[in-house]
């Protein structure tokens, strides 16, 4: 009871989207005479291939009669094409057509270019006289309208930081791709330093007023080199959000401050010092260069090859110029007392300061890289505002007297009064049969001596002997007496004093001693403590920030 004939109907696929003609029914060559519509961007329709997938309609399911695919890169250049493809069996006659009618299509908008830096450029101006570099700029060509980026003199990796923006629809914006060609400015003329080019798509693009991330890129260069941009659709209004957000983030960027480098160490370093007399190891010291050209250097580790320098370098200047260029960190060998160097290889980073205002130090241990470098380098690095610095100059001068309280400065005071009953130096033919003695005193690391005494075994010495040094100097460091004869040639032992405790210091100001000599003899003696305060506005903290 069948027709001996088909259903047919098709099913159309565009990107995400589908759609259904109408059913001809009982023919084996239908016309559909129908319109089938999809509306969006143009990057987003185009994107995948239009697929037709011809059905027979049945009560009970669905019978394919075959299918076919249209990739859609000819609307770029074509506004429509008419198509007849062979199925399995049969053919099926059908146009694609563009039609820049949907409203996102044809709304105005506006597309940001933000130009940000290029790296590795070719260098053209090598002739004599000139700077062995380029001038670069970068033209921008975008839904048919050119602009050009100012140019940055004398650099092959310029940093542009600038922002270009072109007013037209979704459809003039992603039909042609955004094309970026690099030119050096010459007084003659303009010499390309190479292009990229990439194509647009609304769906992949943040577009709209609550646009906020721009698409990132960083494409290579037909010549040499990179170039690092962004790009992102919005509408005016999107675009001038932006625009504050933009200016606030260069409030941020010239800000004052000051960034610490703290260099760690180095491990696995390179042995330079290799030939004839050479330690078969190097002589190891980092340089640092950033910002607007400083350079600082840390000091010389001898024959090592993991050295560990613990030594922090100090640059000035604004956040913006320490994020735009590069934080460059070279290892060299120093040979012939500085004279000459050998390079163990560098590091090279931008410091991302925003960041870093947040979360504090960031710690690295990277990989040296240079012809025949080996190793790695550990080092921190720190963004310090004005703010910030008082913060920490505050903490560090609580932490300072905090130091001082449990472990004060002080001054500990020897009163040497007498000795008696001394050992006879001075015992052979024509000599008194006594001694010439004096005391040497050590308390806190230090050595002191008293006056001598001539011929005398029971000295008066009433003689004060003070140390300065902190609390735990002296409670660390032993306190002993060691009497000497004084000769016209060297000096003959008399006794001496150990293991004098002086944990009483901590409790009680002075404190009298009469105590046996080894040897012979005994001593009398007094020591006194003091604590010193060396600061007149010691209760005066600084002004610690708010925050």
């Amino acid at each position: 009871m069948q027709s001996g004939k088909s259903d047919p109907y098709v099913h159309c696929f565009c990107n995400h989207m589908n759609k259904k003609s109408k059913v001809c029914k009982a023919t084996l060559d239908p016309e559909w005479n129908e319109y089938i519509d999809f509306e969006g961007p143009f990057g987003l329709l185009t994107q995948k291939p239009i697929e037709l997938m011809i059905y027979d309609a049945d009560l009970i399911g669905k019978e394919s009669l075959g299918q076919v695919a249209v990739p859609l890169d000819f609307l770029k250049h074509e506004g429509s094409m008419d198509f007849n493809m062979p199925l399995e069996q049969g053919s099926i006659e059908f146009t694609v057509k563009w039609d820049a009618t949907a409203e996102a299509a044809v709304a105005s908008t506006y597309l940001r270019v933000h130009l940000k830096r290029a790296v590795g450029l070719k260098a053209t101006d090598t002739s004599f006289m000139q700077s062995g570099k380029s001038d670069p700029l970068v033209q921008v060509i975008a839904g048919g309208e050119q602009k050009e980026s100012k140019v940055i003199k004398a650099t092959c990796d310029p940093v542009f930081d600038e922002y270009m923006d072109f007013e037209g629809s979704l459809d003039d914006f992603c039909r042609s791709p955004l094309q970026l060609k690099m030119l050096d400015q010459d007084m003659l003329g303009k010499e390309s330093l190479g292009d990229c080019e990439v194509s647009l798509s609304a769906d992949e693009i943040n577009w709209g007023p609550k646009s906020e991330k721009p698409r990132g890129f960083k494409e290579n260069l037909s010549l040499q080199g990179w170039l690092q941009f962004s790009v992102m659709f919005g509408t005016q209004a999107a675009l001038e959000q932006m625009d504050v957000r933009e200016e606030l983030k260069r409030e941020a960027a010239r800000e004052k401050g000051t960034l610490r480098v703290f260099l760690v160490s180095a491990s696995g370093l390179k042995a330079a010092d290799t030939g004839f007399m050479g330690s078969g190891k190097s002589d190891p010291y980092v340089t640092v260069e950033c910002g607007d050209g400083q350079k600082k250097h840390t000091k010389v580790i001898k024959a090592n090859l993991d050295p560990e320098w613990h030594e922090l370098l100090e640059f000035s200047g604004v956040a913006g110029e320490f994020s735009t260029k590069p934080l460059s960190l070279h290892v060299y060998d120093e040979d012939l007392k500085g004279l000459s160097k050998d390079s163990l290889g560098e590091v090279q980073l931008y410091p991302n300061v925003d960041k870093l205002r947040k979360s504090g130090a960031q710690e690295y241990q990277e990989k040296l890289v240079g012809d025949g470098a080996q190793g790695t380098l550990d080092f921190n690095v720190q963004w310090e505002n004005a703010e910030m610095q008082q913060a920490r100059i505050a903490q560090e001068e609580l932490a300072r007297r905090e130091a001082r309280r449990l472990n004060p400065q002080g001054k500990l005071t020897v009163h040497l009064k007498r000795a008696r009953n001394l050992k006879a130096a001075d015992t052979g033919f024509m000599q008194s049969g006594k001694s010439d003695p004096y005391c040497m005193v050590k308390a806190g690391g230090q050595e002191l001596k008293s006056k001598t005494h001539s011929s005398t075994v029971d000295p008066e010495f009433d003689e004060e002997l003070t140390f300065e040094a902190e609390r735990s100097a002296f409670l660390e460091q032993p306190f002993e007496l060691h009497f000497w004869d004084k000769d016209l040639i060297g000096g003959e032992k008399l006794g001496e004093l150990k293991a004098v405790k002086l944990d009483w210091i901590k409790k009680k100001t002075h404190k009298n001693f009469k105590e046996a000599i080894e040897e012979q003899g005994e001593v009398e003696f007094t020591i006194k403590w003091e604590v010193l305060h060396e600061d007149a506005d010691d209760d005066a903290l600084p002004e610690a920030s708010a925050s």
